[in-house]
Protein backbone atom coordinates (compact mmCIF):
# COMPACT_ATOMS: atom_id res chain seq x y z
CA UNK A 1 0.00 0.00 0.00
CA UNK A 2 1.09 3.53 -0.71
CA UNK A 3 1.06 5.55 2.55
CA UNK A 4 1.11 8.85 0.65
CA UNK A 5 -1.96 7.85 -1.35
CA UNK A 6 -3.83 6.78 1.82
CA UNK A 7 -3.05 10.04 3.66
CA UNK A 8 -4.25 12.32 0.81
CA UNK A 9 -8.01 11.97 1.62
CA UNK A 10 -7.24 12.63 5.30
CA UNK A 11 -5.38 15.85 4.40
CA UNK A 12 -8.32 16.95 2.25
CA UNK A 13 -10.73 16.29 5.10
CA UNK A 14 -8.54 18.23 7.53
CA UNK A 15 -8.29 21.14 5.10
CA UNK A 16 -12.05 21.16 4.61
CA UNK A 17 -12.66 21.15 8.38
CA UNK A 18 -10.15 23.97 8.80
CA UNK A 19 -11.78 26.00 6.03
CA UNK A 20 -15.23 25.53 7.56
CA UNK A 21 -13.89 26.50 10.99
CA UNK A 22 -12.23 29.62 9.60
CA UNK A 23 -15.41 30.57 7.75
CA UNK A 24 -17.49 30.08 10.88
CA UNK A 25 -15.03 32.15 12.89
CA UNK A 26 -15.14 34.89 10.25
CA UNK A 27 -18.95 34.93 10.26
CA UNK A 28 -19.05 34.98 14.06
CA UNK A 29 -16.52 37.79 14.14
CA UNK A 30 -18.44 39.82 11.55
CA UNK A 31 -21.70 39.23 13.43
CA UNK A 32 -20.09 40.36 16.68
CA UNK A 33 -18.77 43.54 15.04
CA UNK A 34 -22.14 44.19 13.35
CA UNK A 35 -24.39 43.61 16.37
CA UNK A 36 -22.30 44.17 19.49
CA UNK A 37 -19.85 46.99 18.76
CA UNK A 38 -20.20 50.66 17.86
CA UNK A 39 -18.87 50.14 14.32
CA UNK A 40 -22.35 50.83 12.85
CA UNK A 41 -23.77 52.94 15.65
CA UNK A 42 -26.21 55.68 14.63
CA UNK A 43 -24.61 58.90 15.87
CA UNK A 44 -26.28 61.65 13.82
CA UNK A 45 -29.75 62.16 12.33
CA UNK A 46 -30.22 65.17 10.06
CA UNK A 47 -33.77 66.47 9.70
CA UNK A 48 -34.75 67.99 6.37
CA UNK A 49 -38.12 69.68 5.81
CA UNK A 50 -40.88 70.30 8.31
CA UNK A 51 -39.98 73.98 8.43
CA UNK A 52 -43.41 75.00 9.77
CA UNK A 53 -43.43 72.32 12.44
CA UNK A 54 -41.76 72.57 15.85
CA UNK A 55 -38.33 71.15 15.02
CA UNK A 56 -37.68 70.24 18.64
CA UNK A 57 -40.67 67.89 18.64
CA UNK A 58 -39.52 66.03 15.53
CA UNK A 59 -35.89 65.95 16.64
CA UNK A 60 -36.87 64.60 20.06
CA UNK A 61 -38.47 61.59 18.38
CA UNK A 62 -35.40 60.98 16.26
CA UNK A 63 -32.93 61.43 19.11
CA UNK A 64 -34.40 58.46 20.97
CA UNK A 65 -32.89 56.21 18.27
CA UNK A 66 -29.32 57.49 18.51
CA UNK A 67 -27.01 54.66 19.49
CA UNK A 68 -29.03 52.04 17.59
CA UNK A 69 -27.50 50.00 14.80
CA UNK A 70 -27.93 52.05 11.61
CA UNK A 71 -28.63 48.94 9.52
CA UNK A 72 -31.04 47.14 11.83
CA UNK A 73 -33.14 50.12 12.91
CA UNK A 74 -36.42 49.70 10.94
CA UNK A 75 -37.30 52.82 8.96
CA UNK A 76 -40.96 51.83 9.15
CA UNK A 77 -40.84 52.34 12.90
CA UNK A 78 -39.30 55.80 12.53
CA UNK A 79 -41.85 56.71 9.87
CA UNK A 80 -44.75 55.58 12.07
CA UNK A 81 -43.50 57.67 14.99
CA UNK A 82 -43.07 60.80 12.87
CA UNK A 83 -46.43 60.38 11.14
CA UNK A 84 -48.07 60.49 14.55
CA UNK A 85 -47.80 64.24 13.93
CA UNK A 86 -50.81 65.06 11.71
CA UNK A 87 -48.74 67.64 9.83
CA UNK A 88 -46.41 64.94 8.45
CA UNK A 89 -47.56 63.59 5.08
CA UNK A 90 -44.57 61.46 4.03
CA UNK A 91 -41.16 60.52 5.39
CA UNK A 92 -38.14 59.08 3.56
CA UNK A 93 -34.68 58.15 4.81
CA UNK A 94 -31.15 57.86 3.42
CA UNK A 95 -28.25 56.27 5.27
CA UNK A 96 -24.86 57.99 5.36
CA UNK A 97 -21.91 55.66 6.01
CA UNK A 98 -21.18 54.72 8.63
CA UNK A 99 -23.00 56.58 11.38
CA UNK A 100 -25.47 59.04 9.84
CA UNK A 101 -29.09 59.08 8.72
CA UNK A 102 -30.86 61.76 6.69
CA UNK A 103 -34.59 62.14 7.37
CA UNK A 104 -36.73 63.96 4.77
CA UNK A 105 -40.15 65.15 5.96
CA UNK A 106 -42.87 66.20 3.52
CA UNK A 107 -45.27 68.42 5.40
CA UNK A 108 -49.00 68.99 5.04
CA UNK A 109 -49.61 72.67 4.44
CA UNK A 110 -53.02 74.25 5.17
CA UNK A 111 -54.97 75.69 2.23
CA UNK A 112 -57.89 76.76 4.43
CA UNK A 113 -58.72 77.35 8.08
CA UNK A 114 -61.59 75.77 9.99
CA UNK A 115 -63.42 77.11 13.01
CA UNK A 116 -63.84 74.27 15.52
CA UNK A 117 -64.08 76.51 18.58
CA UNK A 118 -60.34 76.85 18.03
CA UNK A 119 -58.93 77.71 14.61
CA UNK A 120 -57.23 74.77 12.89
CA UNK A 121 -55.68 74.40 9.43
CA UNK A 122 -56.96 72.06 6.72
CA UNK A 123 -54.71 70.69 3.99
CA UNK A 124 -55.79 69.97 0.41
CA UNK A 125 -56.64 66.38 1.35
CA UNK A 126 -59.02 67.50 4.09
CA UNK A 127 -56.73 66.62 7.01
CA UNK A 128 -57.28 68.90 10.01
CA UNK A 129 -53.98 70.29 11.30
CA UNK A 130 -53.05 72.05 14.53
CA UNK A 131 -51.85 75.58 13.89
CA UNK A 132 -48.53 75.72 15.66
CA UNK A 133 -46.34 78.74 16.27
CA UNK A 134 -44.66 78.64 12.87
CA UNK A 135 -45.17 81.33 10.23
CA UNK A 136 -48.35 79.88 8.69
CA UNK A 137 -50.09 81.88 6.01
CA UNK A 138 -53.33 82.77 7.81
CA UNK A 139 -54.78 84.73 4.87
CA UNK A 140 -56.87 81.70 3.98
CA UNK A 141 -60.62 81.09 3.58
CA UNK A 142 -62.42 79.98 6.73
CA UNK A 143 -64.60 76.85 6.77
CA UNK A 144 -67.65 77.18 9.01
CA UNK A 145 -70.79 75.18 9.78
CA UNK A 146 -69.01 72.11 11.21
CA UNK A 147 -68.86 71.55 14.95
CA UNK A 148 -65.79 70.25 16.75
CA UNK A 149 -67.46 66.91 17.53
CA UNK A 150 -68.89 66.64 14.03
CA UNK A 151 -65.44 67.11 12.48
CA UNK A 152 -64.35 63.83 14.10
CA UNK A 153 -67.12 61.86 12.39
CA UNK A 154 -67.40 60.41 8.89
CA UNK A 155 -70.12 62.95 8.13
CA UNK A 156 -67.86 65.81 9.19
CA UNK A 157 -65.02 64.45 7.07
CA UNK A 158 -67.32 64.42 4.02
CA UNK A 159 -68.33 68.03 4.72
CA UNK A 160 -64.68 69.09 4.87
CA UNK A 161 -63.97 67.17 1.65
CA UNK A 162 -66.81 69.02 -0.10
CA UNK A 163 -65.35 72.37 0.90
CA UNK A 164 -61.90 71.26 -0.31
CA UNK A 165 -63.36 70.15 -3.64
CA UNK A 166 -64.97 73.56 -4.19
CA UNK A 167 -61.78 75.37 -3.13
CA UNK A 168 -59.66 73.35 -5.56
CA UNK A 169 -62.11 74.00 -8.40
CA UNK A 170 -61.92 77.73 -7.75
CA UNK A 171 -58.15 77.50 -8.14
CA UNK A 172 -58.48 75.36 -11.26
CA UNK A 173 -60.72 78.05 -12.80
CA UNK A 174 -58.16 80.78 -12.04
CA UNK A 175 -59.91 82.31 -9.06
CA UNK A 176 -57.56 83.40 -6.31
CA UNK A 177 -59.12 82.29 -3.00
CA UNK A 178 -56.83 84.64 -1.07
CA UNK A 179 -58.24 87.60 -3.03
CA UNK A 180 -61.80 86.35 -3.55
CA UNK A 181 -62.98 84.08 -0.79
CA UNK A 182 -63.67 84.89 2.84
CA UNK A 183 -65.67 81.88 3.99
CA UNK A 184 -66.88 78.44 2.94
CA UNK A 185 -70.00 77.59 4.90
CA UNK A 186 -70.91 73.90 4.78
CA UNK A 187 -74.27 72.47 5.77
CA UNK A 188 -75.67 68.97 5.43
CA UNK A 189 -76.69 69.40 1.80
CA UNK A 190 -75.27 72.73 0.77
CA UNK A 191 -72.10 74.76 0.29
CA UNK A 192 -72.29 78.55 0.53
CA UNK A 193 -69.38 80.79 -0.36
CA UNK A 194 -68.90 84.26 1.14
CA UNK A 195 -66.83 86.64 -0.97
CA UNK A 196 -64.42 89.13 0.52
CA UNK A 197 -65.67 92.07 -1.51
CA UNK A 198 -68.99 93.09 0.05
CA UNK A 199 -69.84 89.71 1.59
CA UNK A 200 -71.67 88.36 -1.48
CA UNK A 201 -73.23 84.94 -0.84
CA UNK A 202 -72.83 82.26 -3.51
CA UNK A 203 -75.09 79.25 -3.00
CA UNK A 204 -73.58 76.12 -4.54
CA UNK A 205 -76.05 73.46 -3.42
CA UNK A 206 -74.97 69.81 -3.48
CA UNK A 207 -72.82 68.09 -6.09
CA UNK A 208 -71.83 68.93 -9.68
CA UNK A 209 -69.50 71.60 -8.33
CA UNK A 210 -67.34 71.73 -11.43
CA UNK A 211 -70.26 72.84 -13.59
CA UNK A 212 -71.32 75.37 -10.96
CA UNK A 213 -67.87 76.93 -10.71
CA UNK A 214 -67.76 77.01 -14.50
CA UNK A 215 -71.02 79.03 -14.51
CA UNK A 216 -69.63 81.36 -11.84
CA UNK A 217 -66.53 81.92 -13.96
CA UNK A 218 -68.71 82.79 -16.96
CA UNK A 219 -70.62 85.57 -15.19
CA UNK A 220 -68.04 86.76 -12.66
CA UNK A 221 -66.13 89.09 -14.98
CA UNK A 222 -69.30 90.89 -16.11
CA UNK A 223 -70.60 91.21 -12.56
CA UNK A 224 -67.30 92.60 -11.34
CA UNK A 225 -67.44 95.33 -14.00
CA UNK A 226 -70.81 96.54 -12.69
CA UNK A 227 -70.95 99.46 -10.28
CA UNK A 228 -72.07 97.20 -7.43
CA UNK A 229 -71.56 93.46 -7.05
CA UNK A 230 -74.80 91.53 -6.29
CA UNK A 231 -75.50 90.39 -2.77
CA UNK A 232 -76.57 86.87 -3.74
CA UNK A 233 -75.67 84.46 -6.55
CA UNK A 234 -77.51 81.14 -6.80
CA UNK A 235 -75.81 78.42 -8.86
CA UNK A 236 -78.09 75.52 -7.91
CA UNK A 237 -80.24 75.53 -11.04
CA UNK A 238 -79.31 73.78 -14.26
CA UNK A 239 -78.10 76.03 -17.09
CA UNK A 240 -78.89 79.26 -15.26
CA UNK A 241 -77.52 81.63 -12.66
CA UNK A 242 -79.92 83.51 -10.36
CA UNK A 243 -78.65 86.91 -9.22
CA UNK A 244 -80.24 89.16 -6.64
Amino acid sequence: ANPAAESAPKRIRVMRIAAVSLAAAAVSGAAYVFFFTTAFELREIRLNGGRYMPEDSLSAVLRTHLGCNIYTLPHSRLERELKAFPEVARVTFRRRPLHGLDCYVEERVPVALINLETIFGVDAGGVVLPLRSGPWDVDLPLITGISRDEAKTEKGARMIQRSMEVLQLLKDFDFSPAELLSEIHVEDSDVILVLLDGGTLIQMGTGDYEEKVRKLRTVYGSLRDEESFPGFIDLRFERQVVIR
